[in-house]
């Protein structure tokens, strides 16, 4: 139940090499969003986090690059759109300042990088954010989209939303998380190291990948998902930027195997909590046909079990009801049969079918249902067959032996 394949979303321009990469706006945007390109022809979305100081993804630096205190003069350039408060404006690139762990297993683990720039900017900056991010925020996104293969970028806003306990993340389960996921969250290349901005305007964190959906949801419920990488963990003294580096959290690099676990273990948590309020509805339907037929009958249950498949919902388990056995000791029948009519006993009872769904919702969660159907069905016998060894009964017109639960 893991995601199927993550891609970086940086951009790689063809034809000659990149001099100048205009940004501009789409609508209002703010000041701070700017695009990042390199000497490789990559182009990314960075963010001012200070004066002199942009952050964007880690894997948008040159490999040669990328550790604190390398050069990135005349490697790294930052392009910030003409806005209402501030012109058009390139600034080169000096020094890497700060940067994530060695990037290890793409799909979950940190990317970013804080650039120190030749010289400072005027624009206003964006206020970092280092609480996380909570399970069902909305995030706004402010990412440069590349146009005209890469000549120039397009500033965007994206309205997104963070999902906590989804097959696409399932490592996402609180506030201090490093890795988040936004779903649904269109993201392309180009997008890496778009801000992640709070209701409140603060800087979150930045995008750093697309996730194609996983193979076990149906094609017309793929959704587009990113992972971002949450500033919970930056910690960067001299910006004034105190994250939470010392957590376990933020100390992990989990393996494949991590995350299949994980994704597992949310799974069967689900199916468990499912599966207890299943059992409560299988008593309380039990109870109710008891009361229908008079407390004459003790029931049954059959089950149907399944296996689960790649489809979105599908059943686990399946229970109806069948009378088992004649609730009354013989004792007590043969003084209550004088009394009852030679008529026969016709009941009309409403037969519950419980299903057990499990399915992934249309964020990726996983999630148990319970189901219940009911069929109306007439149940018949004749008076004096509750004096035979085995009670013959009508169940819809198919004939049933019935025991006495109890011999005496």
């Amino acid at each position: 139940m893991l995601l199927q394949l993550l891609f970086f979303i940086s951009f790689n321009s063809f034809g000659a090499p990149i001099n100048h990469y205009p940004i501009f706006c789409e609508g209002d945007c703010p000041a701070y969003v700017a695009g990042v390109w390199n000497k490789e022809n990559r182009i990314c979305t960075g963010v001012l986090v200070a004066p002199d100081v942009v952050a964007t993804n880690l894997h948008c630096l040159p490999k040669d690059l990328q550790f604190a205190g390398a050069s990135c003069a005349n490697s790294i350039f930052i392009s910030f759109p003409k806005t209402v408060e501030s012109p058009e404006d390139v600034i080169e690139c000096d020094h890497v300042l700060h940067v994530s762990p060695p990037i290890q297993d793409p799909a979950l683990t940190m990317d970013y990088a804080l650039l120190h720039l030749k010289k400072m900017s005027t624009r206003s900056l964006v206020h970092v954010d280092t609480s996380g991010i909570d399970d069902d925020e909305p995030i706004t996104l402010f990412k440069v989209d590349p146009q005209d293969d890469g000549k120039k970028g397009v500033i965007r806003r994206d309205q997104c939303r963070a999902v906590q306990k989804s097959i696409y993340n399932p490592l996402f389960i609180s506030k201090e998380t490093p890795i988040i996921s936004l779903i649904p969250c269109s993201v392309v290349q180009g997008n890496s190291g778009s801000p992640m901005i709070s209701a409140n305007g603060s800087l979150k964190g930045l995008i750093n990948s697309t996730l194609v959906s996983p193979d076990n949801l149906d094609n017309d419920k793929k959704i587009s998902a990113a992972n971002g990488t949450s500033f919970t963990c930056l910690n960067v003294t001299e910006l004034g930027i105190t994250g939470k580096a010392a957590s376990s959290l933020c100390r992990s690099s989990p393996t494949s195997a991590v995350i299949q676990k994980a994704s597992a273990d949310l799974a069967s948590d689900e199916l468990k909590k499912a599966q207890d309020s299943f059992n409560n509805d299988l008593e309380t339907q039990r109870r109710k046909l008891n009361d229908q037929s008079k407390q004459l009958f003790i029931w049954k249950t059959e089950q149907t079990s399944y296996s689960l498949s790649k489809k979105t919902e599908s059943p686990v388990t399946e229970v109806s009801y069948v009378p088992q056995c004649i609730s009354l000791s013989r004792k007590i029948v043969e003084q209550k049969i004088k009394s009852l009519k030679s008529d026969d006993i016709i009941m009309t009872i409403e037969i519950p079918k419980i299903s057990l769904y499990f399915q992934n919702d249309p964020v990726g969660r996983f999630k148990g249902r319970t189901a219940i159907t009911h069929k109306t069905s007439e149940l018949r016998l004749k008076p004096v067959d509750l004096l035979k060894e085995k009670v013959p009964l009508r169940l819809d017109g198919k004939s049933i032996l019935l025991p006495f639960c109890i011999g005496t």
